[in-house]
């Protein structure tokens, strides 16, 4: 007899959780549909170094990038290197 009390408080648990876990269940059932968003991009970069000597260097960068066809931060940098030997 002492059975029916734990089949019973089990039930009543149940009886709460299945519409919680059945709320989440539809909730996620209607998410939208993806949308997928193609594009086109494009990017090359040109680097040189240019030894002035041994301790000096000049260093040249050239990066241009496109995104469906349409330039999109081309940029030139050139920056000076020093070399230390230690």
């Amino acid at each position: 007899m002492q059975h029916t009390g734990f089949k019973k408080s089990l039930r009543a648990k149940w009886a709460y959780l299945l519409p919680i876990l059945f709320g989440y269940v539809q909730a996620y059932s209607q998410l939208p549909e993806k949308e997928i968003n193609e594009q086109i991009q494009f990017w090359t970069s040109l680097n040189s170094t240019s030894r002035i000597s041994d301790r000096w260097a000049i260093i040249g960068d050239i990066h241009i990038r496109r995104n469906n066809g349409i330039s999109d931060r081309s940029r030139l940098r050139t920056h000076v290197d020093c070399s230390l030997k230690v």
